[in-house]
């Protein structure tokens, strides 16, 4: 173990063309993304509430499941 961590280029060495090889394979195999994030235009901020769900009739029937 002491030898790998003085010299690990001699551990390495021999893993180079197999890691390459299969860098390689999987760069082939990998997949085209389909997700296409797009930014859009902003909303304006009441357009992200719901009607019922925010404000004092929300609070009001709290509790009453």
């Amino acid at each position: 173990v002491l030898w790998m961590g003085v010299y690990p280029e001699s551990f390495l060495a021999p893993m180079r063309a197999d890691i390459a090889a299969l860098d390689a394979r999987l760069a082939r195999a990998a997949p085209e993304g389909d997700s296409r994030p797009v930014v859009g235009t902003p909303r304006a901020h009441e357009a992200n509430y719901i009607e019922g769900a925010h404000g004092a009739a929300a609070g009001a029937s709290e509790g009453a499941h």
